[in-house]
């Protein structure tokens, strides 16, 4: 059984009625009826391909990557931290 690598995308649309048709390009994890926003997660191995062809339709606004894998995860360096201020 193969895991395919999943990216996260935060797609603004201007209307709420027409986010169905984004199931073609992924799957459409949360839509935000009252801020006109959806999430999906889409395979990575296509991620530009897929955020160019999104970004193209007429009721969307913006696509963006979401940024989860950049931030500074405090817990897996908690050992680190609690070293240093051991030692001080």
């Amino acid at each position: 059984m193969n895991i395919e690598s999943r990216s996260c995308l935060i797609v603004f649309i201007k209307s709420i009625n027409k986010f169905k048709s984004l199931y073609k390009y992924g799957m459409v994890y949360y839509v935000s009826k009252s801020n006109n926003y959806v999430i999906m997660y889409v395979n990575t191995d296509n991620l530009d391909e897929i955020k160019h062809s999104i970004s193209q339709l007429n009721f969307v606004s913006s696509v963006t990557i979401s940024s989860y894998k950049k931030i500074y995860n405090q817990l897996s360096m908690k050992d680190k931290v609690d070293v240093s201020l051991k030692k001080s």
